[in-house]
């Protein structure tokens, strides 16, 4: 779960149903996004871990397909990082830096 600088609550909803839900500062569903797969942007495979960055943007770490997936506010998709090691979680401090967790069988 994630809480955006809008106050905005995204939810990474990985095992069954392979989505992002947002949700409003007083927690009315606003939009949910995400199908399953396994290389189409929006397509999840785990979607593990969310952080939204200061700016607005939506990380979402895509644990099994090795990558993280970046979209707007609204779902769209805007680049993503490949060919990480099963990413669980994903936080990006005040500075810019960004930091990914693992997950290693």
């Amino acid at each position: 779960m994630a809480i955006s600088p809008t106050g905005e609550i995204y939810i990474s909803d990985g095992y069954d149903n392979a989505r992002i839900h947002r949700f409003s500062a007083d927690g009315s569903l606003q939009q949910s996004w995400g199908a399953p797969g396994k290389s189409a942007p929006g397509e999840f495979h785990v979607p593990h871990g969310v952080w939204v960055h200061s700016a607005g943007r939506v990380f979402v770490a895509d644990r099994e397909n090795n990558r993280i997936q970046i979209f707007s506010p609204e779902d769209e998709f805007l680049t993503q990082w490949k060919d990480l090691a099963r990413p669980c979680d994903i936080y990006i401090d005040h500075e810019g830096w960004s930091m990914y967790r693992s997950w290693m069988a």
